[in-house]
């Protein structure tokens, strides 16, 4: 049996990513929810045997979820303790076994932390073990959050903010002190009612709508190397440790001849986004770059300009939070295919289709990954593959790229 495994961001108060937690699910009879011990111990398989944990975290610790009887037993020693985090899931009642497990835990080096947290005087002894402290930004209404941290601030855990969904949430829970944070706001634009262009943006957007409207390796190559700024950013990438090149690329013909239009084009759409993307977390970047990577694995059975046009599909995909406007706003300027605006705006035909699995992957609503992948005949396996291999794509590519 395969699984799904997913990950999600955590960042510091600086925006930095410093941890990702495991999402998992084993297969289309759980739901989205399942977090028992069979969970944990296949997404503990998966990702420290099948997959391995540089690969499915790029050398960042990993939360993972553990039930009451993980906890009390001697599985949680066999994790090496540098690499992750050990949440005590909030439905684990905090008796003395449980307590005694989570000291011996931290006394052998491990960090232990407490999920969906909500104060209850109960959970003293936890607490005075715990290190992070998570509170769910659902579950507490905002009124009431400086009163339950209030109530923590005696232990000195630190507090990691969950369910952050907004800009505006994550600058709330900044002012209250949280030190952690996780949610999608990284992913969502700021202010859609608001219409922002600013003036490279717009450079940036002409120079690309002339590169993916062409079609001949002469078009294309005029179209480049009219933009200085763009012919430096690609000549610079290309040449970069990540191509492995023997030889240095120094002329745009050249970069084309050696990787095709296809490839050079792909390039191009990452370079646009870096240029109008500088204000954002570099978080939606690897996250661009793993949506395009997963979505052109999806589709190379169709071909390699299908896989470059997946690619584009996945990578635009967070153009409206780079933009900070609706998506229909942000592609408007951008000439794309008419299969490609219905995917993006709609998710609609098979790159539609994709996209969607694809954001129902991120959120771990694997009901709803089952059934888009069920429609279009994608096993669970091609899809935790192509995810894994994604993630690993994008942390290579992103560290080549910074």
């Amino acid at each position: 049996m395969h699984a799904f495994l997913a990950r999600q961001p955590i960042f510091d108060r600086q925006g930095e990513v410093v941890a990702y937690e495991l999402l998992y699910r084993g297969g289309p009879e759980e739901h989205a929810g399942q977090r028992g011990a069979r969970a944990t111990a296949q997404v503990l398989i998966n990702t420290f045997g099948t997959f391995g944990i540089e690969r499915v975290t790029g050398g960042k610790r990993a939360f993972i979820n553990l039930t009451r009887s993980l906890l009390v037993s001697e599985y949680a020693t066999l994790l090496p303790a540098e690499q992750v985090v050990l949440e005590v899931l909030e439905d684990v009642e905090p008796d003395e076994t449980v307590v005694s497990a989570c000291r011996s835990l931290v006394r052998q080096g491990y960090t232990v932390a407490l999920d969906d947290f909500v104060f209850e005087p109960r959970f003293g002894p936890l607490l005075e073990v715990a290190q992070i402290v998570k509170v769910d930004l659902t579950l507490i209404p905002v009124a009431n959050l400086a009163v339950q941290l209030a109530l923590l601030a005696p232990y000195q855990c630190e507090l990691l903010a969950e369910k952050v969904e907004t800009e505006a949430e994550h600058h709330a829970a900044l002012d209250l002190g949280f030190d952690l944070f996780q949610g999608y706001y990284f992913a969502r634009p700021s202010l859609l009612q608001q219409k922002r262009e600013p003036g490279a943006s717009v450079a940036a957007m002409r120079s690309m709508r002339h590169v993916l409207t062409a079609t001949q390796l002469e078009e294309v190559a005029e179209a480049i190397s009219t933009d200085l700024a763009l012919s430096y950013r690609l000549l610079r990438l290309i040449n970069s440790a990540a191509f492995g090149l023997i030889q240095e690329v120094s002329s745009i013909r050249q970069a084309l001849a050696l990787l095709g239009v296809v490839a050079v084009k792909k390039w191009l759409a990452l370079i646009f986004l870096t240029e109008v993307g500088t204000t954002k977390p570099v978080e939606l970047l690897r996250l661009a770059l793993t949506r395009g990577r997963m979505m052109e694995l999806l589709a190379r059975s169709e071909g390699k300009e299908r896989g470059a046009q997946a690619f584009t599909v996945g990578l635009f995909s967070t153009l409206d939070a780079f933009l900070d406007q609706p998506m229909e706003e942000a592609i408007a300027p951008l000439g794309f295919p008419e299969e490609n605006v219905e995917a993006l705006l709609h998710q609609r035909g098979r790159l539609g289709r994709l996209l969607a699995i694809m954001l129902a992957y991120e959120r771990a609503d694997w009901p709803a990954v089952a059934a888009e992948a069920a429609a279009i005949a994608l096993s669970e396996e091609a899809l935790t593959t192509a995810y894994v291999e994604a993630v690993e794509w994008s942390e290579e590519t992103f560290g080549a790229w910074e």
